[in-house]
């Protein structure tokens, strides 16, 4: 994956990070595939923290993109351990 690739060649943290928290997406939403699927509104809310989060990582120095990265990634596996498919906006 190109994001380990990425942290592997440049020894920064952050993109070991955001491959985790892709990871844990693409996981899930494999997962509720099955299921019938995820609420758009949760996907859409997803997608709006990743924006926010490559943004504020490709903006800073290797230590502070590192632990916005991880900050990140915890947030994303705790809204995944979250999701409700019976609410409206997944949450």
């Amino acid at each position: 994956m190109y994001l380990e690739q990425s942290a592997v060649s440049t020894g920064t943290a952050a993109p070991l990070f955001l491959s985790q928290a892709v990871r844990a997406v693409d996981s899930f939403m494999r997962e509720h595939d099955e299921y019938g699927g995820v609420r758009a509104s949760f996907i859409q809310y997803i997608d709006r923290l990743v924006l926010d989060c490559l943004m504020k990582v490709r903006s800073e120095t290797s230590v502070p993109a590192a632990r916005i990265a991880r900050d990140f990634r915890d947030e994303v596996c705790a809204l995944l351990g979250q999701y409700d498919s019976g609410k409206p906006n997944g949450l």
